[in-house]
């Protein structure tokens, strides 16, 4: 209750604040020449971790997970990167793909430089490119401090996944003038929703702060039907989950985008022909 209490009041200070306009980017053009020619995929096996659209059901964005030790940040985002570029030659369109945020890089301009520059000799848009970023601790009483390299990325225009509890992150972010963000609801909050009317209060009120700051929201550890049909309800916008989808390989994720995606357009169809009849 007592997380509760600090979010509405959180909420109530916030929606009495005058709203920043919503700013649109334009994709760079659209070339992606041939990514099997840049060189080997990568060096270590990738996996993915699917996330859902609640409304669609296709595949929002996909959480890259990977195997070995000792390897550079900016290796796994050039692998993840160039894997994503082969996704869109491959009619296997995943609109963002998202890495965990290691503290080093965002706390160092240089670091975050070098993976701005990696995104770009990509020519993939930034905002395809989301970062989840760990729990900050303020060091300031009463102002906050913008870390220098998430201040690169949100300059660039990368999005980034946030603790939808962790309200330090959140203004410190909103500060740093970040173009788009997902508030993350997790498994702690999600445990027994379906039938805790104290957790289903906390989940609406993130879901009204991120309608607040025009963030959309991502649920992680959604175990069962009763909570993925809950959070569909209640206006989440990205489910995660092994009840959603489970860690699976580059081949396994290219098929899952293109069955998804015939799934709904055989859904949308119907609905189309009867509006033009």
């Amino acid at each position: 209750m007592r997380a509760h209490t600090t979010l509405s009041k959180f909420i109530a200070r916030v929606c009495a604040r005058p709203q920043a306009p919503c700013v649109v980017h334009q994709p760079p053009p659209d070339d992606l020449g041939d990514p099997l020619n840049d060189g080997a995929v990568n060096d270590f096996p990738l996996a993915f971790l699917p996330q859902i659209c609640c409304d669609t059901g296709i595949i929002a964005s996909a959480l890259v997970d990977w195997q070995g030790e000792d390897i550079e940040f900016c290796d796994i985002v050039s692998a993840g990167l160039q894997q994503l570029r082969i996704f869109d030659r491959d009619s296997a369109y995943i609109p963002a793909i998202t890495f965990r945020l290691p503290l080093d890089v965002l706390h160092d301009p240089c670091l975050a430089d070098e993976i701005r520059w990696t995104i770009d000799s990509y020519e993939i848009a930034p905002d395809r490119v989301i970062f989840e970023i760990p729990h900050l601790r303020n060091k300031g009483r009463n102002h906050l401090i913008v870390p220098a390299g998430l201040a690169v990325l949100a300059g660039f225009g990368c999005q980034f996944d946030i603790d939808g509890l962790d309200m330090t992150m959140l203004r410190t972010v909103h500060l740093a003038g970040c173009h788009g963000a997902r508030l993350i609801i997790s498994a702690k909050i999600l445990a027994n929703c379906e039938s805790d009317p104290r957790h289903r209060q906390v989940i609406l009120s993130m879901l009204a702060l991120a309608e607040r700051f025009q963030f959309h929201t991502l649920a992680k550890g959604v175990t069962t039907p009763k909570q993925h049909g809950l959070l569909a309800q209640l206006g989440c916008s990205v489910v995660e989950g092994e009840r959603v989808a489970r860690l699976v390989s580059p081949d396994e994720l290219a098929v899952q985008v293109q069955e998804r995606s015939l799934l709904l357009s055989r859904k949308l169809v119907p609905t189309l022909l009867r509006k033009v009849a």
